[in-house]
């Protein structure tokens, strides 16, 4: 019995809707996009807002990850937690570094990691998936050593959104249909839920002010992914 993706993945969201639970939805939605992303992504699948509008996806991301890692300070034997690291990555076999790091599946709300045991931890395109954020950054401020950094990169609705225009809640609800996730949060319920449990703002960024291109560029502006976007090809 063939059961279409998208039927599947409505059915999904509509009951993730009804009872606050996406888990379900996400995974479905995880379970077919996973092998786009190491196929045609490299293993990463957000968006990063390019420096220059020549910048290829990867050289893009490879920014971004280098500017993660200049803002946390990370160097050799500093160690550092990856809150929700998507499909993990296969280049960590190719680059020879997977003695490096461990791989752990566990609950984010009560994460497997000792007390006061990282010097940094990022959570890049992970929170928009968590309905609740007080338990995360709960955990985040458990594992992190005394003035450590925890550093978020996501999609967030900005001060510029306005729940009475049309337009802004179609792109909206579009984005949270499509990754299967709850309501995206504002910024100020990020900040508001870090502050609460010790994590204080440092600094707060606009890539795509900072770079001056949008936050889907390199997305939009390739082919293959515009493509893969309209393709009815995906069922299961």
């Amino acid at each position: 019995m063939e059961i279409d993706f998208a039927e599947q993945h409505d059915r999904l969201f509509a009951e993730a809707k009804q009872s606050g639970d996406h888990s379900a939805v996400t995974s479905h939605y995880y379970s077919v996009m996973s092998a786009v992303i190491d196929e045609y992504f490299g293993g990463n699948f957000h968006f990063a807002p390019p420096r220059k509008t020549s910048m290829t996806l990867e050289e893009a991301l490879a920014d971004l990850h280098r500017k993660i890692g200049e803002r946390l300070g990370l160097k050799e034997g500093k160690s550092c937690a990856d809150i929700g690291c998507g499909i993990g990555n296969s280049e960590f076999h190719r680059l020879g570094i997977q003695s490096k790091c461990r791989l752990i599946e566990g609950d984010c709300y009560n994460m497997p990691l000792e007390d006061n045991s990282k010097d940094a931890a990022y959570a890049v395109y992970s929170l928009k998936y968590f309905r609740e954020l007080d338990s995360v950054m709960k955990e985040v401020s458990r594992i992190l050593k005394p003035g450590g950094k925890f550093l978020v990169y996501d999609l967030i609705k900005t001060d510029k959104y306005d729940k009475k225009d049309p337009s802004h809640v179609e792109i909206i609800e579009g984005l949270e249909y499509a990754c299967g996730m709850p309501s995206l949060h504002t910024c100020e319920e990020l900040l508001s839920a870090a502050s609460r449990h010790g994590l204080l703002l440092d600094e707060k960024e606009d890539l795509s002010l900072t770079n001056g291109s949008p936050f889907h560029f390199c997305f939009s502006h390739s082919p293959l992914f515009m493509w893969l976007v309209e393709s009815a090809m995906i069922s299961e």
